[in-house]
């Protein structure tokens, strides 16, 4: 199991958010003059954010991290932290 994202740090992910190409993001191929398939990172007015030869899971987790989906898991994180805790169950003596 990962450790717990603090806080704070979720308040960072949230400020770095600004300002970023909005999604949703997709993937193309793009071979180019190159031997190499290169995998480009758009948004859907087809801008071109950024372009690597990386691995097709590697590109389709890149963009499926728009900042819309991002926002939106951090917001609903938040939201359950600040839930008051469940009462535990009480435990039954065998």
């Amino acid at each position: 199991m990962s450790e717990r994202v603090s806080d704070e740090r979720l308040a960072e992910m949230l400020a770095g958010l600004e300002g970023v190409t909005p999604g949703p993001w997709l993937v193309r191929q793009y071979a180019g003059k190159s031997s190499t398939p290169y995998r480009m990172v758009q948004d859907e007015n087809r801008l071109l954010m950024c372009i690597e030869s990386v691995p097709a899971p590697t590109a389709a987790h890149i963009a499926s991290c728009d900042p819309g989906t991002i926002r939106a898991i951090i917001t609903e994180l938040q939201s359950l932290r600040s839930l008051p805790p469940k009462p535990s169950k009480p435990q039954t003596e065998e």
